[in-house]
């Protein structure tokens, strides 16, 4: 929770310093990235540390609880990406700093953003509190994501005559694009962690180790 809501943060104030060209919050946000790394790896840390014991991955937690420690690494994994993607936006704000571009092509990234943010909180809250349905709604709303992104690359194509504006913009968006899949990755993780207990324990079980690295 505590990294969703550095996230959170990061998008938001990446957007503003999109809409409002303010290059300090932009490098502000970028350096927060720095953060969601600690503690994504101190997560990553305690999981190994646990395994260099040579405890096997179902002893590590209590049996009932083995699915939700790999998920919970799982999901920072999805988070962090979140992050990068925030940071990513970020730093294409900082090269549009005096570039001109339509008013309605930047109303129209805010509203994406938007859509997205909400998509980010649904797929946070239904994971915590195994809600299916607002789970569903997230990965269903990825559609609306993928017209608001064609949208803007259309409009960017045909009405930006500047090669390195195009691209940031291009940019932007894809990266929100990006936050919108990693939404829906984080729902995917909750049905994923109500999946029957019969396939984890053969994964577990099997004879390949589980290396935290991976997830």
């Amino acid at each position: 929770k505590r990294i969703y809501t550095l996230i959170s943060s990061m998008h938001l104030d990446a957007m503003k310093s999109f809409q409002e060209r303010d290059e300090i919050l932009a490098r502000d946000v970028v350096n927060r990235e720095k953060e969601v790394d600690k503690l994504f790896f101190l997560m990553l840390r305690q999981l190994n540390l646990s395994l260099s014991n040579r405890l096997n991955i179902a002893e590590i937690c209590a049996s009932d609880m083995t699915i939700d420690c790999v998920l919970g690494i799982v999901l920072a994994r999805d988070l962090s990406k979140m992050a990068h993607y925030a940071v990513e936006i970020a730093q294409q704000s900082i090269k549009l700093k005096g570039k001109k571009f339509n008013p309605e092509l930047k109303e129209h990234l805010i509203s994406m953003s938007r859509f997205i943010i909400r998509m980010q909180q649904n797929a946070i809250l239904a994971f915590f509190k195994n809600n299916f349905m607002r789970a569903n709604e997230v990965i269903n709303n990825i559609h609306r994501v993928i017209e608001f992104d064609l949208k803007t690359e259309n409009e960017v194509l045909t009405k930006i005559e500047d090669v390195s504006t195009t691209i940031s913009l291009i940019t932007i968006s894809r990266n929100l694009r990006n936050i919108a899949n990693s939404a829906v990755a984080v729902s995917q993780d909750l049905q994923a962690k109500h999946r029957p207990k019969t396939t984890y324990k053969k994964e577990i079980g099997s004879e390949k180790l589980l290396d935290p690295m991976i997830l």
